[in-house]
């Protein structure tokens, strides 16, 4: 235990300990008055009269003021005092439990127990129920123990949620492991299958965590289904929309990437290709699915879909996607958006997406679905910075389908999927022809003009032969789609040398060409 030091006499002191009690201990070489230090009493130090009470011995108001006097006369005394009781009486730690019932402990620096709480009904109602203690480990024992009695956990194994919230991060650390150990022990005993999810973190974003609730609740949503999702809504998932599919019989089907609770307050907003906006209405809805009726929809056309809901502190936030109203066809990006586009060519397609954060592996599969509804894997793909080369012959220019590409992660080797909606443009598939061919032998850098613009499906590869067909090596220094300009190391000898650009993709034809040396 903390103990205050406020008066010192030859062989017992009198002490104030961190429950707000004063003791007469025996004194110890080196104390002074206001020191503040860590102490465990023993057995052997009562006294009789408190070996017969088992209790703290009592003072008289007397002797209290002659303490008091003591402690006042002590330099720095009444200094120490306040910042002892400052101590034991400010909150340095919380813990959130959430079962069903939810409930805030806070804690002092000492790691006593200071205030317990319950944050909905069933956790104030299970917080009557306990039995008072200082140790936040009994505590914690006592409310999952409790739970458990009061039937949270009938009918399969529950969830518990802690969270740790302390600016210190090495003690919050420490009183996570101690708290997770603890359930889990508890939950084992008592024949549960113990599922325990905790979470760190400080004490500013717990108290808007409690700010966040409130809001929920004024959106109209129930004080236990708020608490437990806004407690989480720090995880790195990103919440969108996965995919929306058409059921037929004018509903549309919108699956998001996690749970969002449905408030009432929710404006879905469905328009036609050419702006037209239909009327709609929630027809059915879940934690991660919704489905909605439209009005007037017609089988085949592409359709826009926005979805203005709430965050959990109140804020706005706005969902996009798009669907064809075919059944069985289901995807979920904006067509030709920002996120995509898609050129066809006649090998197969260039799918321009950042790529930059993805990595493929040798389980990727791409697969393809036509406005049929007809399912087709890729037959072959290569990956660049921004884009995915596409073999196949499925997709012909103007056609709407969607592509799915599985078997990848994020930059934090996570697996996502890509799933979107697209429309194939027309790529290039004209032979290029030369505009005009010039090299620098100073400097070695070869420039060639094109006549009209190409759609590289991958990058240009030149290669530049001397009349006897020896190879000579070339940096790439720029290229857009009408102008390649590259170093080619070692043409000094004056003649003819020949040069050819491919298609990295191999989706655009060959473009040959030559130049000389004087």
């Amino acid at each position: 235990m903390k103990i205050l030091i406020v008066e010192i006499n030859d062989d017992i002191s009198t002490v104030l300990n961190d429950e707000g009690e004063f003791m007469d201990v025996p004194t110890q070489d080196g104390w002074q008055c206001g020191m503040e230090l860590d102490y465990e009493p023993v057995k052997a130090e009562k006294t009789n009269t408190e070996e017969r009470s088992g209790k703290v011995k009592n003072f008289s108001f007397k002797r209290i003021m002659a303490i008091a006097a003591a402690v006042i006369a002590c330099l720095g005394i009444a200094v120490g005092i306040q910042l002892f009781y400052s101590n034991i009486n400010t909150v340095t730690t919380y813990v959130e439990v959430s079962i069903n019932p939810a409930i805030r402990i806070s804690v002092n620096k000492n790691r006593k127990i200071i205030g317990i709480d319950g944050i909905n009904n069933d956790g104030t109602e299970l917080v009557s129920k306990l039995n008072n203690t200082s140790r936040l480990s009994d505590e914690l024992a006592q409310i999952i123990n409790q739970a458990v009695d009061d039937g949270y956990f009938a009918g399969g194994n529950k969830q518990v949620s802690i969270i740790v919230a302390d600016d210190d991060t090495v003690q919050a650390e420490q009183i996570e492991k101690e708290l997770l150990e603890i359930t889990a022990n508890v939950l084992t005993e008592r024949d549960i299958e113990p599922v325990v999810r905790t979470r760190r973190t400080t004490l500013e974003e717990a108290n808007h965590m409690r700010e966040t609730v409130d809001a929920g609740v004024n959106l109209g949503m129930s004080l236990a289904e708020v608490y437990e999702l806004s407690q989480w809504n720090g995880s790195s998932d990103t919440l969108g929309v996965r995919e929306i599919e058409y059921k037929g019989d004018s509903i549309a089907e919108i699956e998001f990437s996690s749970d969002l609770l449905y408030t009432g307050k929710e404006k879905i907003t469905v328009m036609d290709s050419e702006g037209n906006e239909l009327t709609c209405h929630m027809h059915s809805q879940s934690d991660d699915e919704w489905n909605v009726e439209i009005d007037s929809i017609e089988e085949g056309k592409i359709y826009y879909v926005k979805i203005e809901a709430f965050n959990f502190d109140g804020t706005p936030m706005i969902f996009t996607g798009a669907f064809l109203a075919r059944r069985g066809f289901e995807a979920s990006a904006l067509l030709n958006g920002s996120s995509s586009e898609v050129l066809c060519f006649e090998s197969g397609l260039k799918f321009v997406y950042d790529n930059k954060d993805i990595y493929s592996s040798k389980n990727t599969v791409i697969t393809l679905r036509n406005s049929d509804g007809d399912v087709f894997t890729a037959d072959d793909f290569i990956m660049e910075d921004d884009y995915w080369l596409i073999y196949t012959d499925e997709i012909s220019p103007g056609d709407i389908f969607s592509v799915q590409i599985t078997g990848i992660t994020d930059d934090e080797r996570k697996d996502i999927v890509i799933y979107e909606i697209c429309k194939a443009l027309p790529g290039s598939n004209v032979t290029p022809q030369l505009k005009e061919v010039k090299f620098d032998a100073e400097n070695g850098e070869l420039e060639i003009k094109l006549l009209d613009k190409i759609e590289w499906s991958g990058r240009p590869v030149v290669t530049v032969v001397d009349s006897t067909g020896k190879p000579y090596k070339v940096n790439e220094i720029d290229w857009d789609d009408d102008d390649i300009e590259v170093i080619v190391e070692g043409v000094f000898q004056k003649g003819e040398y020949d040069f050819t650009i491919k298609d990295s993709g191999g989706f655009s034809p060959d473009v040959s060409g030559s130049f000389e040396v004087q």
